[in-house]
């Protein structure tokens, strides 16, 4: 267990900073580059619990967990971050990560 602890620290080290370098070779600004890397990071254990679910033919549970945790998941997200810090929103630019927050 202290190894698995100690693997998944380095790794999730390791995953941010190639990325980071990656996105940054090809110019992507760093709003993406996060964006990107906590919905990845969120989705991939749902991801897993839906193909477990799917390989024991249990479609149903692998739908509602799909769909049940992306809802929390964008309310949770939104409303936390809204909670420490309002979220500004320019309503003259169609990208939402263009707005100025900081």
């Amino acid at each position: 267990m202290i190894t698995g602890v100690f693997l998944l620290a380095f790794g999730s080290e390791f995953l941010v900073n190639g990325v980071a370098r990656i996105a940054e070779s090809f110019d992507i600004s760093e709003r993406v580059i996060s964006v990107s890397l906590v919905a990845l990071g969120t989705s991939i254990p749902e991801l897993a619990t839906s193909l477990v679910a799917a390989f024991r033919k249990e479609s149903n549970l692998a739908i509602g967990n799909l769909i049940g945790s992306n809802i929390f998941n964008l309310a949770s997200v939104l409303g936390i971050t809204a909670m420490v810090s309002p979220i500004a929103v320019n309503p003259n630019t169609p990208e939402i990560l263009s707005t100025n927050i900081f």
